[in-house]
């Protein structure tokens, strides 16, 4: 071991890829985190294959509290060098990267981490040089929410200014139904630390563009096509990789892309960019710091045989990124939803899943004796699914297959 490199909070996918794409570099891999007896991050740990155990260290810290992360860092400090520090969660991402820049440790600038976590203030810089024609408004109360609705026009969405994950995001279809979620709307937006943000409704289907940037030049590695639930609500239920686009919808798409990462000054790591392809062109929906959801890091590592979450550990390190390789097939992903809110009771016929043509792996996301509050959202997730295919049409198939076999029971 030559030093640590530092991963703030971890509630996702992708210990293994990040431990190890470390341990190549003789680094140790430094989990600071508010829970480090988080189940999700547990079961990561001890699914590691025995040679990387020695690479993870978790050590507890007050939830994105600069203070209490730096002393944890200064303790690192007196024992081996830290050559980096970085988060791959939505909500840690700026407190990582001011963190990072105070210990003189590569990052992209802060500024832009908070361009990408305010979907306000990056619709309004993307507006304002023409990279969106998107109608919207923020509002705080009851008056500016019907007003900036009018201006907007029927039907709406509504969502926090901040926030992933599909969660609190609403279809308005209407001025009686806004008057009557109004409340809950604004009550529900709180708890983001943002104002409510009110969008044109986009007609047309969701792709992100998964992309990595060096020295502030982007690039994108593929596309995925995320689909959705039927509205009301905004589930990604299924997402496919990688998907090909017309040269001409391409050449938008890469337009779209290189004028998002400019306007939000983001200089070095992975992203994943969300659009809508309307009528009259792909649209912005979000811009994120990292990796895509879920097992979109896996998928992409699967197809390109290389292990894509390296990219967290260069750009933390401040290393040229890999170079990646060509796709080989498919891969498609299914998100495996608890029929309703409550406590799970059985998640049926796992063990008959790598029968399957085209299983990849399965992970659970939530086990037996959970609650789940909601299934209107990513809370209602109880496990996904990936699977590779011949063709983008076949890889979703399987995924599908999958699907359909497994079956969920509430108490």
């Amino acid at each position: 071991m030559i030093g640590y490199v530092a991963c703030l909070e971890f509630q996702s996918t992708g210990v293994q890829g990040i431990v190890a794409a470390a341990a190549e570099r003789d680094l140790v891999t430094v989990v600071l985190t508010a829970e480090p007896e988080n189940p999700r991050l547990q079961r990561q740990i001890d699914d590691l294959p025995m040679e990387l155990r020695t690479w993870i260290r978790v050590q507890r810290c007050i939830y994105n509290d600069i203070t209490s992360i730096m002393a944890v860092v200064k303790r690192l400090q007196e024992d081996a060098p830290v050559f980096g520090l970085f988060s791959p969660e939505d909500d840690s991402v700026e407190v990582a990267s001011e963190i990072a820049a105070t210990l003189g440790l590569p990052t992209s600038p802060t500024k832009s981490y908070n361009f990408c976590r305010n979907k306000e203030r990056l619709r309004g810089a993307c507006q304002a040089i023409g990279l969106s024609s998107l109608r919207y408004g923020a509002v705080t109360d009851i008056r500016s929410l019907k007003d900036v609705a009018e201006v907007i026009g029927y039907p709406l969405i509504s969502k926090p200014s901040r926030g992933s994950g599909s969660e609190s995001i609403n279809a308005i279809w209407n001025k009686e139904q806004l008057v009557e979620v109004a409340p809950s709307l604004l009550a529900g937006c709180a708890r983001y630390g943002g104002t409510l943000l009110l969008e044109q409704y986009l007609l047309g289907p969701l792709f992100s563009a998964e992309c990595v940037t060096f020295n502030g030049c982007t690039s994108i590695i593929g596309i995925t096509d995320r689909r959705l639930s039927n509205v009301p609500d905004f589930n990604e239920v299924n997402e496919t990789y990688p998907f090909d686009l017309s040269p001409e919808i391409g050449s938008q798409v890469a337009a779209l892309v290189a004028g998002v990462h400019q306007v939000a000054g983001f200089s070095h790591g992975p992203s994943h960019l969300e659009f809508i392809l309307t009528k009259d062109g792909p649209e912005l929906v979000e811009l994120n710091p990292r990796l895509g959801g879920a097992l979109i890091g896996h998928a992409m590592s699967y197809v390109h045989r290389c292990n894509m979450f390296d990219l967290y550990i260069s750009s933390a390190i401040g290393t040229v990124p890999q170079v990646i390789p060509e796709s080989r097939g498919f891969v498609s992903q299914t998100a495996l939803f608890a029929p309703r809110a409550g406590r799970i009771a059985a998640v049926r016929n796992l063990n008959l899943l790598p029968s399957l043509r085209g299983f990849v792996r399965y992970e659970s996301v939530r086990k037996i004796g959970d609650e789940v509050g909601t299934v209107r959202d990513a809370s209602g997730w109880i496990g996904h699914v990936l699977c590779h295919g011949e063709t983008c049409c076949l890889a979703t198939r399987y995924a599908d297959a999958a699907e359909n076999l497994v079956v969920v029971e509430m108490e």
